[in-house]
């Protein structure tokens, strides 16, 4: 049997707060949990995607959109004194509508920080992804969106900056999960990114869906895949994407 959204809620112990650049976290996880000098050992383990939200307890695949390059926004809502879309960031972070995100290593996504300058690889402000991602359940389900967007700041990442600047377009895989009588249900969302950021800030790519998709969200699952990846047998241990935010404006939980 599916499992209910009800009972997916132990799933989600995490018990440490997240303050400005992952302080808290640092002192009270293991100081190099993806934190470190070998680009391999960032890679963020996650164990969402393996087991509340794996296929074989998905129902049923409701609806696909398919978003192309041209309807995927990089515009960041910014002013001249906000370039990077620090402030819009903030302003906008996932944790003002959910404060019970401020959690575990995973609240790195939902804090509004872009921008870390930490000792090491600048990591504090992100989670590095392999191809096969994360998932995220929410404490409480999505209940409205005034616009039915969601935004992500992310960019490429490399163990070399060189890398990175060889991973310019890419195919995001990101879900959103529901759950009814009958068991959860996905709804897939296939996002084109081209000229994907590599410098320092990430950028920001923000869709709109059609009225009504995200409410009764419980969580999502973000995937990707790089298209003409660098011909590398390390491609897996030396690429990546850098994940910092991930918005549900103007929504209500």
């Amino acid at each position: 049997m599916k499992k209910s959204f009800n009972r997916l809620l132990p799933l989600m112990a995490s018990s440490v707060v997240l303050t400005a650049c992952g302080a808290d976290v640092a002192a009270l996880y293991d100081r190099n949990l993806y934190h470190t000098n070998i680009f391999e050992n960032n890679f963020y383990v996650d164990e969402v995607l393996t087991g509340t939200f794996s296929a074989n307890q998905i129902e049923e695949i409701q609806a696909t959109y398919s978003f192309n390059a041209n309807q995927v926004n990089q515009t960041i809502p910014t002013t001249n004194d906000d370039p990077n879309g620090d402030q819009f960031a903030l302003n906008q972070k996932l944790s003002l509508a959910l404060p019970a995100v401020d959690y575990g290593i995973e609240s790195k996504l939902f804090d509004g920080i872009l921008y870390c300058t930490d000792a090491q690889r600048l990591s504090k402000s992100r989670l590095q992804l392999r191809p096969s991602g994360m998932g995220y359940v929410f404490p409480s389900p999505l209940q409205s969106s005034d616009d039915q967007s969601i935004g992500l700041f992310m960019k490429a990442g490399a163990d070399t900056d060189a890398g990175a600047e060889h991973i310019r377009d890419l195919n995001v895989q990101f879900t959103l999960f529901k759950s009814t009588e009958n068991g959860i249900i996905a709804i897939e969302l296939n996002i084109e990114i081209t000229d994907l950021v590599a410098t320092f800030y990430p950028g920001y790519y923000q869709i709109t869906l059609p009225a009504n998709t995200l409410e009764g969200t419980i969580g999502f699952g973000f995937r990707y895949s790089i298209v003409s990846p660098i011909p590398s047998n390390d491609l897996e241990t030396l690429t990546g994407i850098f994940l910092y935010e991930v918005l549900f404006p103007s929504s209500t939980f």
